[in-house]
């Protein structure tokens, strides 16, 4: 897709609320946990990346968002036509340091343009680690909880780290995270030699029609 408007931010953070049922909800849960991130990262500008599934209501988003803005300081803002927000777009406000832009369609393209991810999902968080991108995952407060999440992280192994649902928790480990690019290269190994290079449909689709050649010469050859 076309470019991702990042303005000026110097860390993108990927977030992955799901695609499930409870995905605005994790989307919300999200927000107010990284809402310390600015604290971890004083002296960088930082863009949270929303990745939203299709069914995503952007309009009953932007509401939940503003009813909580008393607790949790996150609100929407006006934005120039140019940046392409629209129903499928939502720019967020936290602070001149921290702002959120959820965008439906754009799931890869803010996987490939992010520094470091964080997630409450299934497969894509997956995705992620594949890509060789540090993963920080969350359990939600619905399917994926934390008995989910336990079981994940035995499968990621050194390419994430599950924090627990506490804001400054998240904050210091994205924290350091970014500050340390021996852990980062760590991460993005281990992810990519869990999950393995591309081109897996295209080998099982190969191995079956193998496998059907020999059963049709088995079966001439015992005819």
């Amino acid at each position: 897709g076309p470019p991702l408007p990042l303005g000026d931010r110097e860390i993108i953070v990927g977030m992955l609320p799901g695609s499930r049922l409870d995905a605005e909800q994790n989307a919300q849960d999200m927000l107010r946990l990284l809402s310390r991130l600015s604290t971890a990262i004083p002296e960088h500008k930082a863009r949270l990346l929303v990745a939203a599934h299709d069914g995503f209501d952007m309009a009953q988003f932007a509401q939940a968002v503003e009813k909580q803005q008393p607790e949790t300081n996150w609100r929407t803002i006006e934005v120039d036509p140019a940046n392409s927000i629209s129903c499928d777009s939502l720019l967020l406000q936290h602070s001149p340091q921290l702002d959120a832009l959820v965008l439906k369609g754009r799931f890869a393209s803010i996987l490939h343009a992010s520094d470091i991810v964080v997630g409450m999902a299934g497969t894509a968080n997956e995705q992620a680690i594949g890509l060789g991108k540090p993963l920080i995952a969350i359990p939600s407060s619905g399917v994926q909880g934390e008995s989910y999440a336990r079981m994940k992280q035995d499968y990621f192994g050194p390419a994430a780290i599950t924090a627990t649902r506490d804001a400054s928790e998240i904050a210091r480990t994205i924290g350091a995270v970014l500050a340390d690019p021996i852990l980062q290269s760590r991460m993005a190994a281990a992810g990519r030699e869990r999950m393995g290079s591309p081109g897996a449909s295209e080998a099982i689709a190969r191995d079956i029609l193998d496998a059907l050649a020999a059963q049709r010469t088995l079966a001439g050859a015992s005819g």
